[in-house]
């Protein structure tokens, strides 16, 4: 919120959390539990409801002192007068802020299905990289925001880190199953290799495929 200007400043500071699962969520019990670590004492966790929108408007009201919020919405708060006091990629997390899950019977009985819907996902990649006219006006479609700069911004923040190559990460999952553990017990056990198949993307790299995309 306007006020709280660096890091430190959170010290006793109350942090919004959904309590969804959601990246959000899992990052803000990571920030919970980092910021002790870190000589920034006393935060606590409060309830957190709505959408992005109304949670920008309650941390201007004050209902909490800070919130992790992902672009573009982070991009109209900061516009609104509040401070971006913490960026995750200092931690370099690298967590997906999306991902494409299916259940591996389906994919079992459909390998022609999921390898063509990989393909096309990759080839969207492609377009969202190297497009930014065409991606910029289709965020801006999806997503009902009329100020088309705001969305440019968000592209050109976001852009830099969608890979070529989607390979899942095992080790932000690793971190991500860590903090989960705080309300799910059983994820302290789990595998992050056990959630992953990636050998749709590793055909499609090992093949030249994304080479020849990117190249042409």
């Amino acid at each position: 919120r306007p006020g709280l200007a660096t890091k430190k400043d959170l010290a006793g500071a109350r942090l919004g959390r959904s309590g969804d699962g959601a990246i959000t969520d899992i990052l803000t019990l990571f920030l919970h539990e980092q910021l002790g670590q870190e000589g920034v004492p006393g935060t606590t966790l409060v309830p957190l409801a709505g959408t992005n929108d109304s949670q920008v408007a309650a941390l201007l009201r004050g209902e909490y002192d800070a919130v992790v919020l992902t672009p573009p919405t982070a991009i109209e708060a900061q516009r609104r007068g509040c401070h971006l006091v913490i960026d995750f990629a200092d931690y370099g997390l690298n967590y997906s802020l999306g991902g494409i899950a299916a259940r591996r019977s389906y994919v079992a009985a459909h390998p022609d299905l999921a390898r063509a819907f990989i393909t096309a996902y990759v080839e969207g990649l492609h377009r969202y990289r190297t497009d930014r006219a065409f991606t910029v006006s289709v965020l801006q479609e999806f997503s009902g925001q009329r100020d088309r700069s705001l969305i440019e911004e968000h592209y050109d923040l976001t852009m830099p880190g969608m890979p070529k190559t989607p390979y899942p990460r095992t080790d932000g999952l690793a971190k991500a199953l860590r903090v989960m553990a705080r309300d799910l017990p059983a994820a302290a056990r789990a595998d992050p290799a056990a959630f992953v198949d990636d050998r749709f993307v590793r055909e499609l790299d090992e093949s030249g495929f994304i080479t020849r995309l990117y190249s042409s």
